[in-house]
């Protein structure tokens, strides 16, 4: 650990050495005053998000076919009463105000998002994006005025709320989307979050499955320090977390392909998310995704269905991808287990 009274750790972490199979990893990071300090961990943790530090040591990361990019920006001191004028087909609603739901708006190869917020600043806040597919939605969206033409003709409701208010900010991602080909490791590395996989807006599911993956980590862990083999435990739960993650990314993927039919759209999305309540969610909260029986079956399920794994990266392979580590990102240590915590988020 860094000295105590030290300034905070505000430089990037680089790898000085690979600790391998029962062995110490060594971090090092740099302070505020360029001085370096070194930290040991059993287990290392990724969590730099888009900076994805393991997974573009190791070689791991692809970019997916499928490419998508995302405009959003906040909007202040508009007029709410504009939503009103959407012509929805919906019963009445008695239990609460729809205006602070999120707010969907599907057209031809994107979907678009209204969140109200909170605000000390302003009365009226709320986020407003659109993500898109590049292969079907060619026209490129990164400022206010491109966003503003390219929806007019399908949500001129949002145009005009759009241009009833003023931008407060705006971001934007130009094919953000990518995978890596695995998460875990008994060699005492795991990458969770964004630093191993984006996902998909639509069903705000990014939380959910770094809660699982948090879990699945923390017992792999757990099941090392009682003296337990854990090879082949990590194996199944690298498996059991990357097969929940891609059929989600898959199915949100194709989902563009329909967005602008309102029946087969809604049909699917409908479908989606009734699995996703009755066979996911339960098998998360029944601790099904970190038990060993539960992971082996869907181990088994998926070697029946696409032939054997991929073997897992070789400790050579690591070595000499490795190479020279970069600073990257802000570390923290907890005893045995370093966290290298997200840097930004969507």
């Amino acid at each position: 650990m860094p000295p105590m009274g030290s300034p905070s750790t505000r430089g990037g972490p680089s790898l000085s050495s690979w600790g391998g199979k029962n062995r110490r990893h060594q971090v090092v990071i740099e302070d505020d005053e360029k001085r370096e300090h070194k930290l040991g961990c059993r287990w290392l943790i990724d969590a730099t998000g888009r900076n994805q530090m393991l997974g573009r040591k190791l070689g791991l990361h692809q970019r997916t076919q499928l490419q998508k990019n995302v405009y959003w920006f906040r909007l202040v001191d508009f007029d709410p009463a504009i939503l009103s004028h959407i012509h929805a087909i919906k019963k009445e609603n008695r239990s609460f105000d729809s205006y602070y739901c999120t707010h969907h708006f599907f057209g031809e190869g994107s979907w678009i998002w209204c969140i109200p917020i909170v605000s000390e600043e302003h009365p009226r806040m709320i986020s407003i994006g659109i993500t898109y597919r590049t292969d079907l939605c060619r026209r490129e969206i990164h400022t206010i005025e491109q966003f503003l033409y390219y929806i007019a003709t399908e949500h001129p409701v949002v145009v005009d709320l759009v241009k009833s208010g003023r931008l407060d900010d705006t971001n934007s991602y130009r094919s953000y989307t990518y995978e890596t080909r695995q998460h875990y490791s008994s060699d005492g590395w795991f990458i969770i979050g964004d630093a191993g996989d984006t996902v998909d807006p639509l069903y705000s599911h990014g939380l959910a499955l770094i809660s699982m993956q948090a879990q699945q980590v923390g017992e792999a862990i757990r099941r090392e320090h009682k003296g337990e083999p854990i090879d082949e435990f990590v194996t199944d739960l690298d498996i059991a977390f990357t097969t929940m993650h891609r059929l989600a990314t898959r199915e949100i993927t194709s989902l563009y392909e329909v967005m602008h039919d309102p029946l087969r759209c809604h049909l699917r999305m409908h479908l989606a998310i009734l699995l996703m309540f009755r066979l996911a969610v339960p098998l998360i909260f029944n601790e099904y995704m970190w038990d060993p029986i539960g992971i082996k079956i869907q181990s088994f399920s998926e070697a029946k269905r696409h032939g054997s794994r991929s073997r897992p990266l070789e400790a050579a392979d690591r070595r000499r991808r490795l190479g020279t580590a970069q600073p990257l990102g802000r570390q923290l240590s907890q005893g045995a287990v370093t966290v290298l915590p997200e840097l930004r988020l969507l």
